[in-house]
């Protein structure tokens, strides 16, 4: 069965009353995997935000702590895992602030970890720091200084240290 393209869809859509019907289902049909988790948080999550918010926030911290953090390379896994949801739950929220808000707090979460000081978790979390640093332009400036704060405060230890990784291959010239 083939589904109907985007241009039916928003024929049939308009024959429906609701404006609403009409932006959700577009929106919706512009997604292809996560049909159903969109839907969800536009339907019955999406009025409030900050409550969401709180609710992934107590979902990261269930999976954190079901993490072994002795070998790193799984570890590294499942935080990679937990990023992809977090970042897909940013793309259905849509707004910038809570984008910065759970960046920030699974960078957080991250640095309390045991193995931080690991050099591929350093990588990690400072890539999210610095994503959510370049999203403090496009928000509100008391959201600015509040995030800045957490920001200077999860740069504050030496967790923040850039790892050296060697580059063994720009060593080796090759023959001709």
């Amino acid at each position: 069965m083939n589904p109907a393209s985007i241009e039916e869809i928003k024929n049939e859509l308009k024959q429906l009353p609701p404006k609403k019907v009409l932006e959700l289902a577009l929106r919706l049909a512009r997604f292809k995997k996560e049909n159903k988790e969109l839907l969800t948080y536009l339907l019955f999550e999406s009025h409030d935000e900050a409550g969401y918010i709180k609710m992934l926030q107590a979902d990261m911290d269930e999976k954190f702590a079901s993490i072994a953090p002795s070998p790193v390379s799984k570890a590294k896994k499942e935080y990679r895992k937990i990023l992809r949801n977090i970042n897909r739950q940013i793309k259905y929220i849509g707004s910038k602030p809570a984008a910065v808000e759970l960046l920030l707090y699974f960078a957080l979460k991250l640095k309390a970890q045991e193995n931080t000081l690991h050099p591929k978790l350093q990588t990690i979390f400072s890539q999210q720091v610095l994503k959510a640093e370049k999203m403090l332009p496009l928000i509100e400036d008391d959201l600015q200084f509040d995030y800045r704060q957490k920001i200077d405060s999860l740069r504050g230890d030496d967790v923040y240290e850039k790892p050296v990784l060697k580059r063994w291959w720009k060593g080796i010239r090759r023959k001709q």
